[in-house]
């Protein structure tokens, strides 16, 4: 009994430590796992495995269990439970109409922002959070602003990628013995996705906080000086990992948002400092190979674009990176469904 409450108290104390968010059902294994057997290297071993499903379970615990599909299931992906059915939350693609009055037309930079259009978009998810405003003391400022956090899906196939890059420098046709044509395809798609983020915003430098959407200590904004490799772990607990590429900007730019009331039905975009998140990566479609299906070979592959996006502070208080990476581990591509034949002309 002793030793069981040694190691459940050095258990706890070490969670304190990590302040880790974890389950009720890890934490429940991690229960069992006390209270069953009586030897140490037992606990040890019950130990180890429960904590290692608690860390590969806690990046996700903020994303929604189902999968969400997109582009008749060309990518699946978790979605963060941000985005859910509410009022206050959207679906949006190009065809759709303001959400809050069918009449009246989407703003398409709403969809897609004016700095970054990618062709193969699949859907914007919206969402409109509260954030309220505090002085420097920490005390309440009696306002409460409501603006949006977007989250962006693409999918490019070759024919996508060859229009992104159309009006780039052709490559060099001098290349190492092991440098792969898709790499280098891949590096020029992150070079254009680049360019375009550095004319919007800039290169990063220091800057004076200028209202309450950006009031942060040792404020940059502008662009990262170059994009971020990660290797993101996957929700399936086998150690599978996808490489991304990650790159950051902060600056002024377009947010919509409703007046005060139900009286605005129609979202204005407003001028804010905010933060952006862009994912690139390219992934082996899956499904290639479905008798039926396109005629690729199964080794075809797609590129993935994600952007997230939010006023500055919003993005801080919600964690945007954190969130936008645990979404990243959980993409997959697939073929897209055959295309239904046409009916031969009768005869008749």
């Amino acid at each position: 009994m002793e030793c069981q409450y040694k190691i459940a108290h050095g258990y706890l104390r070490a969670i304190a430590r990590r302040r880790i968010g974890l389950s009720r059902v890890c934490l429940s294994l991690i229960g069992l796992s006390l209270l069953l057997g009586c030897g140490k290297q037992e606990y040890d071993e019950r130990y180890k495995e429960t904590a290692a499903q608690a860390r590969a379970a806690e990046p996700f615990l903020q994303l929604w269990k189902e999968e969400t599909e997109l582009g008749d299931g060309q990518l699946t992906l978790r979605l963060p439970q941000l985005f859910n059915k509410s009022r206050v939350s959207h679906a949006l693609d190009d065809a759709s109409p303001e959400p809050r009055d069918a009449e009246q037309p989407l703003d398409q930079y709403r969809v897609q922002p004016y700095f970054l259009e990618l062709p193969g978009h699949l859907r914007t998810y919206e969402r409109i959070l509260p954030y309220e405003e505090f002085d420097e003391k920490g005390q309440s400022r009696g306002r409460t602003y409501n603006w949006p956090l977007y989250g962006i899906m693409a999918v490019l196939d070759e024919e996508m990628v060859r229009e992104l890059l159309a009006d780039q420098p052709a490559a060099s046709a001098e290349k190492s013995e092991t440098e792969d044509a898709s790499d280098d395809t891949a590096k020029q798609v992150r070079d254009r996705l680049y360019r375009q983020l550095l004319d919007a915003f800039g290169k990063r430098r220091s800057a004076q906080p200028r209202g309450a959407a950006d009031q942060v200590k040792n404020l940059q904004v502008g662009v990262d000086k170059e994009w971020k490799q990660l290797s993101l772990p996957t929700p399936h607990g086998t150690g599978e990992r996808i490489e991304w590429h990650r790159l950051g900007a902060v600056g002024e730019q377009a947010f919509h948002v409703y007046g005060s009331g139900d009286e605005q039905d129609v979202a204005k975009p407003k001028f804010y400092r905010g933060q952006v998140f862009l994912y690139h990566t390219v992934l082996p479609v899956e499904d290639s190979d479905i008798d039926g299906g396109t005629e690729e070979d199964v080794s075809a592959t797609r590129h993935v674009v994600l952007m997230f996006r939010a006023p500055l502070v919003l993005a801080r208080k919600h964690q945007l990176a954190r969130q936008a990476n645990a979404v990243a581990g959980t993409v997959r591509v697939h073929a897209p469904p055959p295309a239904e034949e046409e009916p031969e002309p009768s005869e008749d």
